[in-house]
């Protein structure tokens, strides 16, 4: 699923939202990603995307950064959870919108290796 996940992101050409990344086949599920206790990225993901992604994240192939909910809203979903205003540890849960970019690392490595990643 890392592949399917570098592939849409650069079929947006960056600045990924996880709405786009819902319609790789497998993604959907009931696990959510967190940036901290509370604060979560996205939900409704599956465990193999949930896994794909932080490793991609982990391996620096991936970047990502907090945007507006503007985003999501054109892409048609938002999460229905209060907005975090900053990056931290909540109490309760929060939403941090982000989008998704390869990172120069990942860009460098798939010019190296040609069309596929």
């Amino acid at each position: 699923m890392r592949k399917e996940i570098i592939d849409a992101i650069r079929k947006t050409r960056g600045g990924t939202s996880f709405v786009e990344l819902e319609n790789i086949p497998g993604s959907v599920g009931e696990k959510a990603l967190f940036a901290a206790e509370n604060l979560v990225i996205w939900l409704g993901l599956s465990e193999k995307f949930v896994d794909s992604f932080n490793g991609l994240f982990r391996d620096g192939m991936i970047d990502i950064k907090p945007t507006s909910t503007l985003v999501y809203m054109i892409d048609g979903k938002a999460l229905s959870i209060p907005l975090a205003k900053r990056i931290k540890p909540y109490k309760n849960l929060r939403w941090l919108p982000v989008v998704i970019n390869l990172s120069k690392k990942c860009q460098d490595s798939a010019e190296s290796q040609g069309p596929s990643l």
